[in-house]
Order: C-alpha cells, then sequence, then structure tokens
C-alpha cells in the first residue's frame, strides 16, 4: 500500500519549496488587517505587508491622523488575531483617489 499523506501536513513543505510562503503569509495579514480596520470602522485601505511593515492608504491627512493615532491598538489586534507579533509597524500612504 501506498503511503498516504494528509494535506495539511505536505502543503507547507511545498510552499517553502517554492518560496511562496511568505506571500501567502502577507496575503493573509493583509486580509486580516482590513477586517480589523473595517470592524473598527477605521476608513483605511491595507494593501501591502513586508518584512513586519503594514501598509494602509487613507484618503485625507485626517484618516492618516486617526489611523496613527490607534496604531497601538491596531497592532495589538492584528497580532493577537494572527497569533504572533509579526505586524511591527504601520505605515501610511495618503491616495486621494
Amino acid at each position: 500500500m501506498k503511503n498516504v499523506y494528509q494535506i495539511k501536513d505536505v502543503l507547507p513543505k511545498i510552499l517553502k519549496k517554492m518560496g511562496l510562503e511568505s506571500e501567502i503569509q502577507a496575503a493573509f495579514i493583509v486580509k486580516t488587517a482590513q477586517k480589523i480596520l473595517d470592524e473598527k470602522k477605521i476608513e483605511a485601505t491595507a494593501f501591502r505587508f513586508k518584512e513586519g511593515d503594514l501598509f494602509l492608504k487613507v484618503k485625507s491627512a485626517a484618516q492618516n491622523i486617526e489611523v496613527l493615532s490607534k496604531s497601538s491598538e491596531i497592532l495589538e489586534t492584528i497580532n493577537k488575531k494572527i497569533g504572533k507579533k509579526i505586524v511591527k509597524r504601520i505605515k501610511t500612504r495618503i491616495s486621494f483617489r
């Protein structure tokens, strides 16, 4: 009889070997961050995660100030939801589009 493996045991190894592990983790963090921003009714859009930095787009200076004033709370909530302290900083970009 051939060996039978569960996908949950094999998939992480395959993703790591293909170099996709960090991209999938980044996408998960961005999606999780956006859910939290929406729940907290913070007008910002999570669009990128790289090397501990979570990048958010805001539409005005006022929204930028709101995000920065709540950044500690946002970081704590995101890291708690993910289960480890991986997001270190929030960086914002004002986009008028």
